[in-house]
């Protein structure tokens, strides 16, 4: 168990592929401790099929989305609304959409940009004079005073 939940197959294959020493072991070893009444939980556990893995981004209203905005634009690896995409595109989240929901994530990166406006942890402003300033790709995208606070404080110098 971890906290009050079972442990998953992919958690348990996570932590027990970190046993060993990290290139000096090819081998490591994995002990479970488990109650008695917890055996054939265990034993089913081991022997089912890995669920599907799914891209966290969009967990939680997509929170995770969000917070890789921000850390992307407050830490100067892209400047433009472009340059999102271009970063999205080489995610675990861009791979998922296929052609049906691509229009569905291109609505959730605006809404994650939007609640970072919204919320001043990112200004958007234009490169050009085009007149449709919410559709446009080309926008240049930085971290407020309040971005950057948020991201200082999630990095802990120390």
């Amino acid at each position: 168990m971890i906290g009050l939940g079972f442990l998953t197959k992919q958690q348990y294959k996570q932590m027990s592929g970190r046993a060993g020493r990290a290139g000096l072991d090819v081998v490591g070893e994995s002990i479970l401790v488990v109650q008695p009444t917890q055996k054939p939980s265990v034993i089913e556990m081991l022997r089912s099929p890995y669920d599907k893995c799914q891209s966290s981004l969009l967990y939680q209203d997509g929170c995770g989305l969000k917070a890789l905005i921000l850390n992307i634009v407050g830490l100067n690896i892209i400047s433009t609304k472009s340059g999102l995409i271009d970063f999205l595109k080489q995610t675990f989240l861009w791979l998922q959409s296929n052609q049906n929901n691509m229009d569905n994530l291109l609505k959730n990166i605006e809404c994650s940009l939007r609640y970072l406006v919204d919320n001043n942890f990112i200004e958007l402003s234009k490169l050009n004079d085009e007149n449709d300033f919410h559709n446009s790709v080309d926008l240049y995208i930085k971290a407020t005073n309040m971005g950057k606070a948020t991201l200082s404080g999630k990095h802990n110098d120390g």
